[in-house]
């Protein structure tokens, strides 16, 4: 019971041998002229982070101190979430005076200056608070279950609460996992709510350390989802509770209810600034000190092929001048034109504590909870004061939340699993999707996995709304693939080929099955045997359907790119030169009958190319079925009624081991430019589980639920729609 907790640490201390290359800190030791990390450098570096992810998931931190010693020499490192600034090495035997400075300073300082958010109190066992968080944690027989199923006017009475959401929240009171009370300022109200263990939390150092939270709202004495991240300072849009605030008032159907939200006592990320500052005085003045740099955690550095070979450009590392008495300190500044972003810390908090997607039951239901979120998309993208586009359809953004349903009339109620459509801070209006700058490879955020191969081509152009429906589409091929019975043998194989292969930045994104089925073939195969992907159900009519309709969307848009293009000069002719006696024609070798220099190319058969790149008109009308929302919603609602539907189609993979850190989630792979490949518990490792939340969920959602609903949803849908 002595034993210190790791959750206690506040200026955590790294202690290393001394290495001549190990320094991760140290330009001098780079690799590569200058750009990349060695081996050694690495492997510390990413202890580091781990060390510091473990400290920023658990605590509620704006930035930590740590002190770095490798053998004699000594650093400080001042962590927030757009990188780290590095004091210059120090050897602490020749210079003892700069480390007792240091230390006694750091000893001085208080939580504030040590990095604690201040609206974030910490709970100890004494607390009234922590008490009340046990009390609400307890079973209540009141709870409602959240099955399939019909019901009586008696079973469910409104206001109530879900028992898997009480489940969830006694699951996040974890024995040494500390608890907090934290402030949400939106406007002139405070709100307060107790939290544990998040719920998920983005896995990395760097970037918007987003983490979610089944709260307790001691006003109301209920459960809410609190989201706490650190979004971009640098987004022109709204913020997300901005944005949710004008879907609730436009009445859309499956989008979070905002409860509140605001900025966390405007505190924001100064790593950025430190580059600037450093950048600038640099430009301005010789010095033989170490040059500025930058170096992040995988999460913000997709692109790098291994842990082993980090771009320094793409990290979030700042090496630092000496501070000098008359130079002010840095200030938070609102956009840069570096390698490294600030944030802003930001909690948003809603009413609706929604399941993971991949606990959906059977195929026809997950069919219905993609439809409900394609509904959702619908209404905001043609609503006249609203007309957004989300930007970042993706398997954690597509949520199940259980609905109390009725008939028109109100009678005859059952419950339902409903599709909720999340995470909508990355939206931004069609007007500036459409407008020439709308779009650019600087901003391009998104989930790689579910992006379309349009967008995959080329990063700077905008989201269009056949974009999105290929999202959808994505997101529903996942998931059938992975939790649906096939003729896949090789899922793995299927999901790595199709979603995780890609070649960038230089030959962009395009690359693997989805750009073959997608452009080319508009058939999905599997590879072993080579033969068309099949799920024995209906399944197979939306995915023969909607891709043939993509594959003659994508002819459509090359022979567009075609015409486009300048005409091509005409070909050169050479006449052929006389030999040296007048009377025979050279015989060049390479080359045709009539003399051309460039005999090897075949025109004729270009010319047949461009021709075959004409769309048919059946191809032109079905590309136009994808282009807007209206033969997708009436295709899908047809063909949830189709009589092939079975419950058992659903098969049970065996779970995989656990890990102490948290899956890759659909937000966290939200980067810029660089789009992700590497995930998971070590920063360097490709994901090979798939791009999911990390939920810790109640043992009896994952099998035991089975009970559903065997009636159509049909009248209750056309009446959100």
């Amino acid at each position: 019971r002595d034993r210190p907790c790791r959750f206690d640490q506040v200026v955590p201390i790294s202690f290393y041998c001394h290495h001549p290359r190990a320094d991760p800190f140290d330009p001098t030791q780079l690799r590569s002229g200058g750009e990349t990390m060695n081996d050694y450098q690495t492997d510390i570096y990413d202890e580091l982070s781990s060390s510091v992810e473990l400290l920023f998931t658990a605590q509620h931190r704006v930035f930590l101190f740590m002190i770095l010693v490798m053998g004699r020499r000594f650093r400080i490192l001042r962590w927030d979430r757009a990188g780290v600034i590095s004091t210059p090495s120090v050897d602490y035997f020749k210079q003892p005076t700069i480390a007792c400075d240091y230390l006694y300073h750091l000893c001085r300082l208080g939580d504030n200056s040590l990095g604690f958010d201040p609206t974030a109190t910490r709970l100890r066992s004494n607390d009234v608070d922590f008490l009340r968080m046990d009390v609400a944690a307890l079973p209540d027989a009141k709870d409602v279950d959240h099955s399939e199923r019909d019901l009586s006017e008696g079973d469910v009475r409104e206001p109530f609460t879900f028992a898997y959401i009480r489940s969830l929240f006694r699951t996040s009171l974890d024995c040494d996992w500390p608890r907090h009370r934290l402030v949400v300022q939106d406007g002139g109200q405070k709100h307060e709510y107790l939290v544990g263990k998040p719920t998920f939390y983005a896995s990395g150092t760097i970037g918007r350390g987003t983490r979610g939270y089944v709260a307790y709202e001691c006003s109301s004495r209920c459960f809410v989802w609190l989201k706490d991240a650190w979004r971009a300072s640098y987004k022109i849009t709204d913020r997300e509770g901005d944005i949710l605030a004008k879907l609730n008032a436009a009445k859309v159907t499956n989008v979070p209810t905002l409860v509140c939200h605001g900025d966390v006592s405007n505190q924001t990320t100064i790593t950025a600034d430190w580059w600037e500052r450093q950048s600038s005085l640099l430009s301005r003045h010789a010095s033989p000190v170490e040059s500025p740099r930058s170096s992040s955690d995988t999460s913000s550095d997709p692109i790098s092929s291994s842990g082993k070979k980090r771009k320094m450009v793409d990290d979030a590392m700042v090496h630092t001048l000496p501070m000098q008495p008359d130079v002010s300190m840095p200030h938070a500044i609102a956009e840069t034109t570096g390698p490294l972003r600030q944030h802003t810390h930001y909690r948003v908090v809603v009413a609706e504590v929604c399941l993971p997607l991949k606990i959906f039951q059977y195929g026809r239901q997950l069919v219905s909870i993609v439809l409900d979120c394609v509904r959702a998309h619908h209404q905001v993208s043609v609503e006249p004061e609203l007309r957004l586009l989300h930007r970042d359809i993706s398997s954690g953004n597509i949520l199940i939340y259980p609905k109390v349903i009725r008939d028109e009339d109100g009678t005859n109620p059952w419950m339902v699993w409903t599709g909720l459509l999340s995470d909508w801070e990355m939206s931004e209006p069609i007007d500036a999707q459409e407008a020439p700058s709308g779009a650019t490879r600087a901003n391009r955020m998104g989930t790689y996995q579910f992006m379309s191969v349009n967008l995959l081509s080329d990063l700077s152009k905008p989201v269009k709304v056949s974009d999105e429906l290929e999202s959808f589409l994505h997101v529903l091929l996942y998931y059938s693939v992975r939790y649906l019975q096939s003729n896949c043998s090789s899922v793995t194989g299927f999901i790595k080929g199709y979603f995780d292969t890609y070649a960038g930045p230089d030959c962009q994104y395009t690359c693997g099955q989805k750009s073959v089925t997608m452009q080319s073939s508009g058939v999905l195969h599997i590879q072993r045997p080579y033969m068309p992907l099949q799920f024995f159900s209906p399944m197979d009519n939306i995915f023969i359907t909607m891709v043939k309709c993509f594959a003659a969307h994508y002819k459509v848009l090359d022979h567009e790119a075609r015409k486009a293009r300048p005409p091509r000069p005409p070909p050169r002719y050479d006449p052929p030169s006389p030999r040296d006696d007048g009377d025979e024609l050279a015989v060049l070798p390479d080359s045709n009958e009539s003399g051309s220099g460039i005999a090897d190319v075949d025109w004729d058969s270009l010319d047949d190319d461009l021709l075959d790149s004409v769309p048919t008109p059946e191809e032109l009308q079905l590309a136009s079925k994808v282009a807007t929302h209206d033969f997708m919603l009436d295709y899908l609602t047809e063909i949830l009624h189709h009589q092939r539907w079975r419950l058992g189609d659903r098969i049970t993979p065996t779970p995989p081991p656990e890990t102490s850190g948290a899956e890759m989630d659909g937000d966290s792979l939200r980067q810029s430019a660089a789009l992700p490949t590497e995930t998971s518990t070590s920063n360097q490792r490709r994901r090979t589980k798939g791009p999911e939340r990390k939920v810790s969920l109640p043992a009896r959602l994952h099998s035991s639920t089975r009970r559903s609903r065997l009636r159509p949803r049909t009248l209750p849908m056309r009446a959100r729609s």
